[in-house]
């Protein structure tokens, strides 16, 4: 093989490799976002049930 084609061999190597990190990298951070997100509306409907705190005096 020429040099020229091993290079592009290479570089199309490279690039197939960062694509598919960047899209795990994608699904994982989404996936969080999901789960955070979920999780704060969890937190606001605690709030909003629980009656609201009494102080003693």
């Amino acid at each position: 093989m020429s040099e020229p084609m091993v290079i592009a061999l290479i570089s199309a190597g490279a690039t197939l490799i960062v694509t598919v990190v960047t899209s795990i990298l994608n699904v994982r951070t989404e996936v969080f976002r999901n789960k955070f997100n979920t999780h704060q509306k969890r937190l606001e409907t605690k709030k909003e049930s629980k009656p609201p705190f009494k102080q003693r005096i």
